[in-house]
């Protein structure tokens, strides 16, 4: 099959969608498919990478029409109205998939009812969270018209089973997949530090990791701490643990990359995500469990499905309850190495990157023969 895969960015710029996209292009091009990559907002890098599949890097319309043109699928991880436009003009089939729980509108957005004070839908989405209406003219005509294209001309694809409610009736589930063989349990682990890797931003939730750090000393309980990552919430954080006395305990080292991320993974002896927005799916909890080590989420989006078997929550927001599951984590052993050992065994049965390759190879094969959409369940 030719396969065209829309992304926001590319490599060299690092993310969720970013990586998932190039596991997925270089997966497909493995199995002998002719895969492109289009980047609509990333400068080409200045030393060109052999990933395996060309990257085309902000292209011109005319670019765009013959990439949409040479394609069997087009697979868009975010919405470009010329490539929606593209290929409803040549009669491609086109698929669409949610990242992120704040690029789906709820019922309130979509059919412009901003005089409510919040949608019907049970669970809340960050459209009735964070947008204002008088301030966010764009939001509240473009997205609304956005997703109607979406439903009306894409299959939808959902990541996760708890979003798939919000989701269009049918739409295909297919789980993110990571590359189990290069995350690997170390032989000997140390477990010596409390992990956060994440982008430094509010909806993260450094801030009540932080909190309950120095929540665990005032019960004297006081560990070594690595944050890992940068945002521009990193010199609050940095403010916060000096104002909070935990400064000598937690120590932030930036960015690394994915082998050394791995290395740390392995030798914590509990990562936590404590996450306040609806993580579609915290990649970061799969990549840790994958190295056997044992992790603490909020108990909020799709780290319910990822961790909830296998780790523990707490409250999202709540850095009393995220002390007393650290507490239990290191007051217990016996529940570390289970909760390590569950995870182990719950990446690599759910969460294989050949089993996500496989499942869209077969969903893009359907939309190929006119016969897309499924039961809700995986691919």
């Amino acid at each position: 099959m030719r396969i065209l895969i829309v992304n926001r960015k590319a490599f060299p710029s690092v993310g969720g969608k970013q990586l998932h996209t190039t596991r997925l292009a270089a997966g497909l091009a493995g199995r002998g498919h002719e895969v492109s990559v289009v980047a609509t907002h990333t400068d080409p890098p200045s030393t060109p990478a052999d990933l395996g599949f060309p990257i085309h890097y902000r292209p011109s319309y005319g670019t765009l029409r013959r990439l949409v043109a040479e394609a069997d699928v087009v697979h868009l991880n975010i919405h470009s109205w010329p490539v929606l436009t593209f290929g409803l003009l040549q009669h491609k089939p086109m698929l669409y998939v949610y990242h992120e729980s704040g690029d789906r509108l709820c019922g309130r957005a979509l059919h412009w009812r901003w005089w409510e004070p919040k949608c019907r839908f049970e669970m809340p989405c960050l459209w009735c969270e964070q947008t204002h209406f008088t301030k966010s003219p764009r939001h509240w005509l473009l997205d609304p018209l956005a997703q109607r294209a979406r439903d009306r001309f894409m299959t939808i694809v959902g990541t996760c089973r708890f979003f798939l409610p919000r989701l269009p009736e049918g739409s295909p589930y297919v789980p993110y997949g990571l590359p189990m063989d290069e995350l690997v349990p170390a032989e000997s682990p140390r477990r010596d530090y409390l992990l956060f890797a994440a982008r430094l931003t509010p909806e993260k939730g450094g801030v009540h990791l932080i909190r309950a750090v120095a929540e665990c000393r005032r019960r004297g309980h006081s560990f070594p701490v690595v944050v890992l990552g940068d945002g521009p919430e990193r010199g609050d954080l940095e403010q916060l643990t000096r104002e909070l006395e935990v400064d000598d305990r937690v120590e932030f080292r930036g960015e690394v990359s994915m082998s050394t991320l791995v290395e740390y993974y392995q030798h914590a002896f509990v990562v936590v995500l404590p996450s306040v927005w609806e993580e579609m799916f915290g990649t970061i909890s799969v990549e840790t469990m994958a190295c056997r080590t044992p992790v603490i989420a909020s108990a909020i989006g799709g780290m319910v499905e990822t961790v909830g078997h296998a780790g523990l929550l707490f409250p999202p927001g709540d850095h009393i309850a995220l002390a007393e599951r650290i507490l239990e984590v290191i007051g217990d052993p016996a529940l570390a190495e289970s909760m390590a050992q569950r995870g182990f065994d719950l990446a690599h049965s759910q969460y294989e990157l050949s089993v996500m390759i496989q499942n869209y190879e077969a969903l893009y094969a359907r939309l190929i023969s006119g016969r897309a959409g499924d039961s809700g369940t995986s691919a």
